[in-house]
């Protein structure tokens, strides 16, 4: 997927643009579906990019809403607002040693 994102500071969400426009950024996201049962989609994420709420806004775009993600039109609520995105590994570059760091978290039992 690619956008062209602003962030709504006044709103507090990112709304999507297919062509450039003033102050936005540009986006790019991929994404495969995994074998799963139930009746959602699960999807395995990719952003090359990591800009607010772009996973969300992105993938609300093509029409596929995160469950329980309301703010981006998901019509399934979740209590206490959560959404079913889990972040299963992230890299970053630790600012004080300049390392890579790699930090892993299991699928939660509720999404699979």
């Amino acid at each position: 997927l690619r956008h062209w994102l602003f962030k709504d500071q006044e709103q507090k969400r990112a709304v999507l643009f297919a062509q450039k426009r003033p102050r936005t950024t540009r986006v790019h996201l991929s994404y495969r579906t995994m074998p799963h049962e139930g009746e959602h989609v699960l999807l395995e994420v990719q952003p090359s990019t990591g800009k607010f709420h772009q996973i969300r806004a992105q993938l609300s775009a093509i029409g596929c809403p995160i469950v329980g993600d309301e703010k981006y039109d998901s019509p399934i609520k979740r209590p206490w607002g959560k959404i079913d995105l889990h972040a299963a590994r992230l890299e970053f570059e630790n600012p004080l040693t300049k390392q890579l760091q790699v930090v892993e978290a299991p699928l939660p039992a509720r999404f699979l």
